[in-house]
């Protein structure tokens, strides 16, 4: 038995590019394999270690002298009176699932990357956060981009092509947003035609700017946002941490997760090495069923998360669910942790090519399983063998919402198993108060915002969802929650009862900030949960609320 084994530049970074012969006949064989990590392109010496290019910087500079003639409406401060912090991200999807942020703001002054948490996950000078996307087939059904806070449009560009993969300094499609002098968001690499906001514009928190996309100096799909402090253009980075100290921008800080997984699957037989095949940020093809002629079968996995120096094997399960092979262990021999990285593995599966029925397929890295796909073998191609994705459910956040707030109906479902034959899904978001339409979207972001203020006090706010593979959809499912009708002094939890639960509401938020009259604990809408908030729970204990 000879094994080969040789090095190569991976598509999407540097990896390691293994050939194996097994010799042939009729046992199973790894033919080859390789990846790598998905890095910030910029890091490794674009002239624009910046995604956003030195022209977007120069436009936006002019625009800012142009606009400072406007203020705008002023900004709600908080209780402590500054500005009210963030109460979510500004983009449709779940982080650290269909949406992963991966290069924060660079905190280093001069050469050298340090972000919040003292890591070195940014690129040289990054003055932003960017959020990706898992590949350009999610862009190109369309993933919204929301203002995070009120504010005026004070500079909006569209029309740019926005599937770049080199950063040459290209101009980007982007808006910016003035909120009342104190502050400015932007929100970069907007998919082309997408914008959908113009200068001088009031917009309300949640509402849809754009999609995310890969305009300007960008390496990939992703939303590039960004916090100026104004008058005097400082970077604000919201994520507080052991080296980004102070309070958090966020009203509740999104958690980074940092747990080893799979954010994407696929099985094929397309040769994914062969001259003008896909490599990320495209997605590679992917299909749940295979022929007995379709070996040999290519693998592939987007990792997040990955620990220095791991290691893989592989697993087939046959249709009676006993073992039909189990592959040796390799290392992936990556030198450090990779945020995230795409790899493939080129198989052939003797027992596939005269055994139909359901087979699985289970990943392992690290000894941890990290898939349990089925791939229904079949004894002849099917071009029109498809299944509907598989059902979901939906919530809110938050969970009792007020007009005040920014409503997102998430939706819940696997990251790799959503769709049987591993489709990309899309959903349809169909928002509706008191059963009138109030806004219809398709997305391949797990989750979709309402605006603020779109439901009044006592309404009833519903989110219907159907997730499709753009041929065939599941059964639609439905949430819907009254948004609270007024304010009711000590239910701390917001869920229209005083008693016990307020309590420990206010005990588990003990000394929290907030903008009034959001978040748990604050139960009498001061912005601080303290002592008061016992007090205004025990005063109105088992009163009813309106």
């Amino acid at each position: 038995m000879a094994m080969r084994f040789s090095v190569c530049a991976a598509a999407v970074g540097v990896g390691l590019c293994a050939a194996v012969s097994l010799g042939q006949g009729r046992e199973n064989r790894l033919i080859d394999w390789g990846g790598g990590e998905i890095a910030a392109r910029h890091e490794h010496g674009s002239a624009d270690h910046d995604c956003v290019s030195a022209v977007d910087r120069a436009r936006l500079e002019t625009a800012r002298v142009e606009f400072s003639k406007f203020v705008g409406p002023p900004v709600d401060r908080d209780a402590r009176g500054g500005f009210p912090q963030y109460e979510f991200f500004p983009m449709a999807g779940r982080l650290d699932r269909d949406i992963q942020a991966g290069n924060w703001v660079d905190l280093q002054p001069g050469f050298g990357r340090l972000i919040w948490d003292c890591s070195a996950l940014a690129s040289e000078g990054h003055r932003g956060v960017d959020v990706e996307l898992r590949s350009f087939d999610e862009q190109a059904i369309g993933v919204p981009a929301f203002a995070v806070a009120d504010g005026v449009v004070s500079f909006a560009h569209d029309g740019e092509p926005d599937m770049n993969t080199q950063q040459m300094g290209q101009v980007s499609n982007l808006v910016a947003i003035n909120h009342g002098g104190v502050r400015e968001t932007l929100y970069y690499h907007l998919k082309n035609g997408s914008v959908s906001v113009g200068v001088g514009q009031v917009v309300r928190a949640g509402q849809q700017i754009g999609m995310a996309g890969s305009s300007g100096n960008s390496g990939g799909p992703h939303l590039h946002f960004e916090s100026v402090d104004l008058p005097g253009n400082t970077v604000f980075e919201p994520w507080m941490g052991p080296c980004r100290l102070g309070e958090s921008g966020w009203l509740h800080q999104p958690e980074y997760d940092q747990t080893l997984g799979l954010r994407d699957f696929g099985v094929t037989p397309v040769d994914l090495w062969a001259s003008g095949a896909p490599a990320w940020p495209f997605r590679a093809p992917a299909q749940g069923h295979l022929a007995f002629s379709e070996q040999p079968q290519w693998i592939w996995i987007l990792v997040a998360n990955m620990p220095a120096g791991s290691n893989w094997f592989i697993r087939w399960i046959r249709p009676n669910g006993q073992l039909d092979y189990q592959s040796d262990t390799f290392p992936f021999n990556n030198p450090e942790f990779y945020r995230r990285s795409w790899w493939t593995f080129n198989w052939y599966i003797f027992g596939m090519t005269d055994t139909p029925g359901t087979w699985r397929v289970q990943v392992y890295i690290n000894g941890q399983q990290m898939s349990d796909a089925p791939i229904e073998v079949i004894a002849t191609p099917d071009p029109n063998f498809n299944r509907p994705p598989g059902p979901i459910t939906v919530d809110f956040e938050p969970e009792f919402p007020k007009a005040s707030n920014v409503v997102f109906c998430r939706v819940n479902t696997s990251l790799t198993l959503d769709d049987p034959d591993f489709d990309v899904v899309r959903y349809t978001y169909e928002w509706r108060v008191n059963e009138v339409v109030v806004r219809t979207v398709t997305s391949a972001g797990q989750s979709d915002a309402l605006a603020r203020d779109t439901a009044m006090p006592g309404q009833t706010v519903s989110c219907g969802v159907t997730a499709s593979d753009g041929v065939l959809s599941a059964a639609p499912v439905m949430a819907s929650v009254e948004v609270a009708a007024a304010l009711c002094p000590g239910d701390a939890n917001y869920d229209r009862m005083v008693n016990f639960s307020d309590i420990t509401a206010v005990l588990s938020n003990w000394l929290a900030d907030y903008r009034p009259g959001v978040g748990p604990g604050d139960g009498n809408y001061d912005g601080a949960v303290n002592f008061v908030d016992v007090t205004a729970a025990l005063s109105n204990w088992a009163a009813a609320c309106p």
